[in-house]
């Protein structure tokens, strides 16, 4: 039987990580400055969670239905935990992954 490979052997170091009190539109520029997919949570040492990718376009996609289009500057939606969210902060994050 072959070994399978370790997920040590594969994994991401160093990664990019924010508090639970960062902003949205605080870290959506921290994924598309350094093309992450993902950005990791923590409170103190500790993971509590992560922002991917697809839970920032959730945000456009839930301003644009409800008529704040997301390439509007003004466009601005509370999302839970989050604060004050600008559309047009987080429309480029839909070029996060190239």
């Amino acid at each position: 039987m072959r070994q399978s490979t370790l997920a040590k052997a594969v994994m991401s170091k160093g990664l990019m990580t924010c508090t639970q009190d960062t902003s949205v539109a605080e870290a959506a520029p921290m994924m598309v400055d350094h093309k992450l997919g993902s950005l990791v949570i923590v409170e103190g040492q500790r993971v509590v969670g992560l922002i991917m990718q697809s839970d920032l376009l959730k945000v456009i996609a839930n301003q644009a239905s409800a008529g704040h289009p997301a390439r509007h500057s003004q466009a601005h939606s509370r999302v839970p935990g989050h604060g004050r969210v600008s559309g047009a902060n987080l429309a480029a994050t839909a070029a996060v992954r190239r």
